[in-house]
């Protein structure tokens, strides 16, 4: 793990200026040098954080308009509210490294009160919004899921998948 986070650092400083995560590359070079934050605590963080950013831009490839990123309330958060036709998507993004994929595949990560939550959420951020909602004039909203896997291996380092109306 430390051979990790020192080679994740030293590519960090490396590719900064040109990386697509130089937010993510920026928070772990830091928190590394002088944080005082463990260093299992940032790995966690890390993969969660790049797993989010490589979730929008796969989503922007295909074709979905990003409205939203992170919105909190008191209940909860949503990570992703995107527009895709007339439709409003709510969709959550689990991160997952290729070990903790086969204990626990982020698909079942999704409970039901993990969904009633979402369900809470949605009502919430289109009451809220209402306004700035009405002028993309949808047909309605579904809740999907964006798994992210992260192998350390070179060849197929990524893979992105989703559940629509989970």
């Amino acid at each position: 793990m430390e051979r990790m986070l020192f080679l994740f650092q030293r590519t960090a400083t490396k590719f900064f200026y040109r990386h697509p995560l130089r937010k993510v590359l920026k928070m772990g070079g830091y928190l590394l040098r002088g944080g005082k934050v463990s260093k299992k605590w940032l790995k966690k963080k890390l993969i969660g954080k790049a797993g989010e950013v490589i979730a929008r831009y796969w989503l922007t490839w295909r074709g979905y308009s990003i409205i939203t990123v992170n919105w909190r309330c008191q209940r909860g958060e949503i990570d992703i509210i995107a527009v895709k036709g007339r439709i409003l998507h709510i969709i959550e993004v689990k991160t997952r490294t290729s070990n903790a994929e086969k204990l626990w595949p982020a698909k079942d990560a999704i409970t039901p009160s993990k969904y009633k939550t979402l369900m809470a959420l949605t009502h919430l951020y289109a009451e809220s919004n209402y306004a700035f909602l009405r002028r993309f004039y949808l047909k309605g909203a579904q809740i999907d899921l964006v798994t992210v896997v992260i192998t350390f291996k070179v060849p197929n380092f990524l893979e992105v998948k989703m559940y629509e109306k989970v």
